[in-house]
């Protein structure tokens, strides 16, 4: 069995590796809030998840920047984090963001990032189901910083303006990220971008002054496809659409003073270790980013 709305595991030389799938399909089961056994499923090619042999749940890339920037939307996600995700009662505690559609599609990424494959949040009769467990701890405690880091740089990289879905695997040094025995790894040869930061991060409520706190750097296949546009055209997959950025570009990763590799292989950024690193297929990144020659 496999729920409708969450993430794929996935294993690449010994690293910890998530397919997600960016796709209007999951799209259209994530509404239904549904479960179906991979029989019972039919899914476009594009998505290439081998449902029949997969027990891990799969989702669908396709956050708006302009629901993430939206001011209030980063208010009511800080002022989330701050305390236990649920009541005594078990109930998602009360929060703005399931007053608007922007911001409940905020939700429901971070419940995916933060809670893991099999857990899920009821809001009203629809259930948002966990994928990734980077904080599996939340519904019972405000979330500690690393946790704050690791849900901040899962839901940045699931963030496209693009209007293009395509499955992206995330590469992170965190355990919850589960290696699957079925993935191909090999797949997944371009590597697009590292992306940190912390939205939950201070212990008043953001200022519409200062900036969000998400940063970005390119990786050296992007860097290599696109030249020196390799970093406008990562923050137009983030940007594009909203009047308000909170992403900082750092340029090329490999290039960045601030950055450092670690012995797994992900990179370490201005303290941050709590980095995600997305990479793609050849052909997806092409229709992704266009105007680049992979």
């Amino acid at each position: 069995m496999w729920s409708c709305s969450g993430l794929t595991p996935q294993a690449h030389h010994g690293e910890h590796h998530v397919e997600a799938a960016r796709g209007p399909f999951v799209a259209g089961l994530l509404a239904l809030g549904c479960v179906v056994s991979p029989e019972d499923a039919a899914v476009d090619g594009d998505l290439s998840v081998p449902l029949e042999t997969t027990e891990g749940p799969m989702g669908m890339n396709g956050l708006l920047p302009v629901d993430v920037w939206h001011f209030p939307n980063r208010v009511a996600l800080w002022e989330l984090g701050q305390g236990a995700l649920l009541d005594a009662n078990n109930e998602l505690v009360s929060t703005d963001l399931t007053s608007t559609p922007g911001g409940s599609s905020v939700l429901e990424y971070v419940i995916r990032c933060a809670l893991p494959e099999g857990v899920a949040v009821m809001v009203g009769k629809k259930a948002l189901f966990g994928a990734f467990g980077l904080a599996p701890e939340w519904p019972e405690r405000a979330l500690d910083s690393g946790e704050q880091r690791w849900v901040t740089a899962c839901l940045a990289q699931h963030i496209n303006a693009t209007g293009v879905h395509v499955p992206i695997m995330m590469t992170g040094g965190h355990a919850a990220l589960v290696a699957q025995p079925w993935a191909t790894p090999e797949l997944f040869t371009v590597d697009e971008s590292t992306m940190f930061g912390n939205l939950f991060a201070g212990t008043l409520p953001p200022n519409p002054i200062d900036p969000p706190g998400i940063f970005a750097c390119t990786e050296r296949h992007l860097d290599a496809a696109c030249g020196a546009d390799a970093e406008y055209w990562l923050v137009q997959r983030v940007c594009a659409g909203s009047a308000v950025c909170g992403l900082t570009p750092l340029g090329s990763c490999d290039e960045h003073p601030g950055c450092t590799m670690t012995e797994k292989g992900h990179w370490s950024c201005s303290g941050f270790t709590q980095t995600i690193r997305v990479s793609l297929k050849p052909g997806d990144a092409q229709a992704e980013y266009e105007l680049c020659q992979f």
